[in-house]
C-alpha cells in the first residue's frame, strides 16, 4: 500500500502538449462525414466520473439506463485523478467488491461473495498481466453474465477496455514519486501520419520501480503498447494494436499465523523455560538457544512444547479475524532468498477491423494473440520464527500461457411495426476450439454452416417474439378439446 494524493508522500509532475479544439479538428478535416461505430463505447457525454455508456455486456455501446444489468463503470479520469496503477486498488472503489489482503494477484477479487479469477481485456479473456497502464475505462458487470460471457463466475465480471489513436495530436509525460521508494513514469504520444490524416498512431510507454511498506517487496514494471489505426473513409476503421509487458514482484501472499509464535520465538516465556530445564540445559541461556533451536523453523514444535509446559493446552498456529496475522509491519519476508518473487512477460498483438456497410449493418472482426510466462519462486506456508520466510531455492511454477482469439460481432439496426429494432450476433472462437473440430470430423464447411444456422434460428426467433407469430405449435381452444 501507498498513500496516494497526501503531500508529501507522493506528488506527480505531469508535462503536456496539446493541440487546441480547433486545431484538432482542422487536422482531420474530411469531406466524409464519419459515423461513431457501435462497437466504440467512447461517449461525448461522459462527463470526469460519470459514464453513460457501456459495451461489455451486449458487445455494442448501450446507455446504462437500457441496459437491464447492473454495470459499474469506472473511468479513465478516476484512475488518473487517484493515481492507481493495479486493479486492486481501482476495485476497492466499487460496490459489492472485496479484496483479499491475503492474496494480491487476479483471484484476490471477489465479487458478491465470490472469487473472481476472470478478467477482461477489450472482452477477451485475460489471467495473467492485467495492468492499468493503457486504461480508457473499467467495466464491472455484477450478477451471472454466462449469456454473454462463457467464461464468468456467478458473482459478474471485469472488463477493462484500452485506449485507442483518436486522430488528434497530444502528448503527456507524468512522473510519480511516493513513499517506499516509489516511482512512476509514463510517456503517451499520438499523432497523425504527415500529410495524411487518415492514418493515426499512438504509442504509450510506462516504467514502475518501488517497494512497499512490508519490508524485501517490490514492483519492477516495464510496459510497451504502439497502436496504429487507418479510417480511410466512413466504411472502414482498422487498428493493429501490440502490447509488451515485463514485470518483476515480490508481493508475498503467504505468510499467515499466530503473532504470539514469533513474539515468544523473540522472548520464550518464563514458565517454558523453567519447563525445559534439566541438568544438560541447567541455564535460562542454554535453555533459550534450545526452544528457538526447535522452534526457528517449525511452528507445529513451538506449539507442542507451549502444550507440553501449559497442562497441553495447544495455541492455534494461525490466528483469525486479525489482518494484521497477514502483513504485520516489520515482518522480514524472504531475508535470505527470493522468497514469493513472481516474474511475469507478456506479449500480446491485436487487430480490429470495424465496417460500416449501411445506416442500419455493422461488422466487427477481431483477431487477438496473446502469450504470457509466469514464473514463479514458491514460498512454503508459515514464516519462522524470527519473521523469515522459508523459500525454495529452485523454481516450482513455470506456466506458459498462449491465447489466440477470433472475434465476429455483427450489428443490425431498422424500424420495423412501428419499434426500432437492435440485433447483434456474435461470437467468439479459439484456434484450439478449431482444431478439435476438426480432429472430431468436422471440416471447415461443416463448421460455417453451424455457424450460420445459429445465426439464422436467433433472428428468426427474435423476430417471430416481436411480431407475436406463432412458434412450432398452433395455439389450441381448450373448449374444442374432447371430453376424456
Amino acid at each position: 500500500m501507498r498513500a496516494l494524493l497526501i503531500a508529501p508522500a507522493l506528488f506527480s509532475i505531469s508535462l503536456g502538449a496539446q493541440t487546441t479544439a480547433g486545431d484538432a479538428r482542422e487536422t482531420v478535416k474530411t469531406d466524409e462525414t464519419i459515423t461513431l461505430s457501435p462497437f466504440d463505447v467512447k461517449s461525448t457525454r461522459d462527463a470526469g466520473y460519470r459514464a453513460t455508456d457501456s459495451k461489455t455486456s451486449t458487445g455494442i455501446a448501450l446507455e446504462l439506463a437500457r441496459i437491464p444489468l447492473n454495470i459499474q463503470v469506472i473511468t479513465s479520469q478516476f484512475v488518473e485523478d487517484l493515481s492507481f496503477v493495479s486493479m486492486h486498488e481501482t476495485l476497492r472503489y466499487t460496490s459489492g467488491v472485496v479484496i483479499d489482503e491475503f492474496n494480491r494477484d487476479a483471484s484476490g477479487v471477489r465479487i458478491r461473495g465470490f472469487q473472481n479469477d476472470n478478467f477482461y481485456r477489450n472482452g477477451i479473456p485475460r489471467r495473467v498481466g492485467v495492468y492499468l497502464d493503457n486504461l480508457e475505462r473499467l467495466e464491472l458487470v455484477k450478477g451471472p453474465v454466462t449469456a454473454f460471457f462463457a467464461e464468468s463466475n456467478p458473482g459478474g465480471i471485469v472488463n477493462y477496455v484500452t485506449k485507442m489513436p483518436e486522430f488528434t495530436k497530444r502528448t503527456n509525460l507524468k512522473a510519480m514519486y511516493g513513499s517506499y521508494d516509489y516511482q512512476n513514469y509514463s510517456f503517451d504520444h499520438q499523432g497523425m501520419m504527415p500529410g495524411y490524416n487518415k492514418l493515426a498512431y499512438r504509442l504509450l510507454v510506462t516504467h514502475q520501480d518501488s517497494k512497499d511498506w512490508k519490508e524485501y517487496e517490490f514492483v519492477k514494471r516495464s510496459y510497451l503498447s504502439p497502436e496504429v489505426r487507418w479510417r480511410p473513409n466512413k466504411v472502414i476503421d482498422f487498428t493493429v494494436t501490440s502490447e509488451w509487458v515485463q514485470s518483476e514482484e515480490n508481493l508475498l501472499n503467504n505468510g499467515r499465523t499466530n503473532l504470539q509464535f514469533h513474539d515468544d520465538y523473540a522472548r520464550p516465556p518464563a514458565d517454558v523455560v523453567n519447563f525445559f530445564r534439566n541438568a544438560q540445559r541447567p541455564t535460562d541461556a542454554q535453555v533459550i538457544s534450545f526452544l528457538q533451536g526447535r522452534w526457528l523453523t517449525n511452528i507445529n514444535n513451538w506449539q507442542a512444547d507451549i502444550g507440553a509446559a501449559r497442562g497441553g493446552i495447544l495455541p492455534p498456529t494461525v490466528t483469525t479475524g486479525n489482518l494484521s496475522s497477514f502483513y504485520p509491519q516489520g515482518r522480514r519476508y524472504n531475508t535470505g532468498g527470493v522468497g514469493g518473487e513472481k516474474y511475469f512477460r507478456t506479449w500480446q498483438i491485436e487487430t480490429d477491423l470495424k465496417l460500416h456497410l449501411a445506416e442500419w449493418a455493422d461488422v466487427r472482426y477481431n483477431y487477438n494473440y496473446y502469450k504470457g510466462l509466469s514464473d514463479v519462486y514458491q514460498p512454503f506456508g508459515m514464516p519462522n520464527g524470527d519473521r523469515t520466510i522459508p523459500f525454495s531455492t529452485s523454481r516450482m511454477n513455470i506456466t506458459w500461457t498462449y491465447n489466440d482469439v477470433h472475434s465476429l460481432d455483427i450489428f443490425l439496426k431498422k424500424e420495423m411495426w412501428g419499434i426500432k429494432h437492435r440485433v447483434v450476433f456474435g461470437g467468439q472462437v479459439t484456434d484450439a476450439d478449431i482444431a478439435a473440430a476438426r480432429s472430431a470430423g468436422i471440416d471447415d464447411a461443416r463448421i460455417i454452416e453451424v455457424i450460420a444456422n445459429v445465426a439464422i434460428n436467433v433472428l428468426t426467433n427474435y423476430t417471430n417474439n416481436v411480431a407475436l407469430t406463432d412458434i412450432d405449435f398452433p395455439k389450441v381452444d381448450l373448449a374444442l378439446r374432447p371430453a376424456a
